[in-house]
């Protein structure tokens, strides 16, 4: 004789599933705070805000660096790159092609840490750091901790004529 679940039970098992799937059976949770972020330009500056320990900070900032390596916008000649990226702002590679100066750090203190590397914004209208998809970090922008280093730096790399001076770059000549 076969046996044939009663109403009751089915409706009882389906209960507990979805109390289960409802309850965030795993993930992020949705009133869970987003991970900490801060634009730093060391280990040390990273870990002096008591988020991370410099172990965490430099293991972060290297896997962002090798980024950097791998990723970074590249341009045939100085001045294409300066053309794009904003003078004194660029780099030779060792393949002989220039890219954007590697200036800082966006780092997530999540686990595990993860660092994203930052090049000037190469607008003087955009005080900051910008990643190589040209997603801004400003100076002025309260979403994302920044170091005092890291916003000084910002502020020299902004082009002299934009501060009312004369010249390439606050870096050049």
């Amino acid at each position: 004789m076969r046996h044939h679940p009663s109403f009751t039970s089915l409706f009882v098992v389906s209960a507990i599933a979805l109390f289960l799937v409802g309850c965030g059976g795993g993930g992020k949770k949705a009133n869970e705070p987003a991970a900490f972020r801060g634009i730093y330009t060391t280990s040390g500056d990273c870990s002096d805000s008591g988020k991370l320990t410099i172990d965490q900070c430099l293991e972060a900032m290297e896997k962002a660096v090798a980024e950097h390596e791998k990723s970074a916008p590249s341009y045939g000649s100085l001045s294409s790159c300066e053309a794009t990226e904003g003078a004194a702002q660029c780099e030779r590679t060792h393949a002989g092609n220039y890219r954007p100066v590697l200036l800082a750090f966006l780092v997530t203190a999540s686990k595990p840490p993860v660092a994203k590397p930052l090049y000037s914004s190469g607008d003087a209208k955009k005080v900051g750091f910008r990643t190589a998809s040209k997603e801004f970090f400003l100076t002025k922008d309260d979403t994302v901790a920044m170091s005092q280093h890291a916003h000084t730096l910002a502020e020299a790399s902004i082009p002299k004529k934009a501060k009312g001076g004369k010249g390439k770059g606050a870096f050049g000549s």
